[in-house]
């Protein structure tokens, strides 16, 4: 299912929507979410998985978790280091305060840095 189809089916209800690393916590509803300027370059990109987390004391967010496309007969891949050095260059895992975890805008900065990685291809094992 490519994304633009799920958001036909979807309604806006009482949750927020997450698509990393577009989007975390969008509450302006699924109309407003389609005319951002990222969503023409994602709509058609297949959906990997949607989790819908939260209730109680904690907001429900539908979060939507993309494919990445990959090419024919191949497999891509974002090498381990780099991911490791960018979490580092943040301070690491367990360098920062609990406040600053919870900053939008430092996830934001963080995915975004990890999704500006080059991405590698190579042949799938067997062919």
């Amino acid at each position: 299912m490519k994304l633009y189809e799920l958001m036909d089916i979807l309604d806006d209800g009482c949750a927020c929507f997450s698509i990393l690393p577009y989007c975390e916590e969008y509450n302006c509803g699924l109309d407003d979410l389609q005319k951002e300027p990222w969503y023409e370059k994602i709509k058609n990109v297949e959906v990997k998985r949607v989790v819908t987390i939260g209730g109680g004391m904690y907001k429900v967010e539908t979060c939507i978790e993309l494919k990445k496309s990959i090419e024919e007969n191949g497999i891509e891949y974002i090498p381990k280091h780099k991911v490791l050095e960018t979490l580092n260059s943040y301070g690491g895992a367990d360098a920062t305060e609990p406040e600053d975890k919870r900053s939008d805008d430092l996830v934001r900065a963080i995915y975004a840095d990890i999704d500006s990685i080059p991405i590698y291809s190579r042949a799938k094992e067997g062919f």
